[in-house]
């Protein structure tokens, strides 16, 4: 019974993360998005990224390297919003946050991505 607990708790965390970035992923977003529904929550905060040229990098470097970007992005957003929210990649470069907190809260998460998006060089990873 163990095993096979163990093997459903993987194929649970599987189909509601993101393989490439370990985010949750489209299907998780729309079920927390359907727990939204009707309760209006002003301390939630949705933000919506996308990885600028992507297809470029892709096209120009190798899909190899624009995956090194979407896991870089990703591990960011995952880093910043961490204590408040949680990080969807909804699709190939698009990335949505639901978070809980202030303006002041809001504010904090994005300098702190804008601080470790001017640190990224293609290798760092984010601490």
């Amino acid at each position: 019974i163990g095993a096979q607990k163990n093997r459903e708790l993987l194929l649970e965390r599987l189909s509601y993360r993101d393989a490439l970035t370990g985010c949750f992923n489209r299907l998780a977003f729309n079920e927390r998005l359907s727990t939204l529904t009707g309760n209006i929550d002003p301390s939630i905060i949705y933000i919506s990224f996308d990885v600028n040229c992507l297809k470029l990098i892709n096209d120009y470097y190798g899909h190899h390297v624009g995956d090194e970007l979407i896991m870089g992005s990703a591990e960011c957003l995952s880093k910043c919003l961490a204590k408040y929210g949680k990080v969807y990649r909804i699709g190939g470069d698009e990335f949505v946050a639901l978070m809980r907190g202030t303006k002041e809260d809001l504010n904090q998460v994005l300098h702190d991505i804008e601080l470790y998006r001017k640190k990224y060089n293609g290798t760092t990873r984010f601490e």
